[in-house]
């Protein structure tokens, strides 16, 4: 039971890690998507607003879950970079 907690959570660090790799990109396509499919205007590619750090900070339980679904739902993916 505690070998599996142990993976369990050395996996979400990993996750964790490479989200904060990816920060540049996800806002990237949080952004584009803002825009082409939501309909947004140009100001929000313009402002120095983090939606990222906005979603990170305004749903701490579910931020992830909902990035991930916003950028596959939106017919994207993210690449790792590192």
């Amino acid at each position: 039971m505690v070998n599996r907690k142990r993976k369990f959570y050395k996996h979400k660090r990993k996750i964790i890690r490479r989200i904060a790799i990816n920060e540049f990109n996800i806002e990237g396509h949080m952004k584009s998507i803002g825009y082409r499919l939501l309909g947004f205007s140009e100001e929000l590619l313009e402002i120095g607003i983090s939606l990222f750090s906005h979603m990170r900070s305004s749903m701490p339980a579910a931020w992830l879950k909902t990035v991930m679904r916003y950028i596959h739902n939106s017919g994207n993916a993210l690449e790792v970079f590192y």
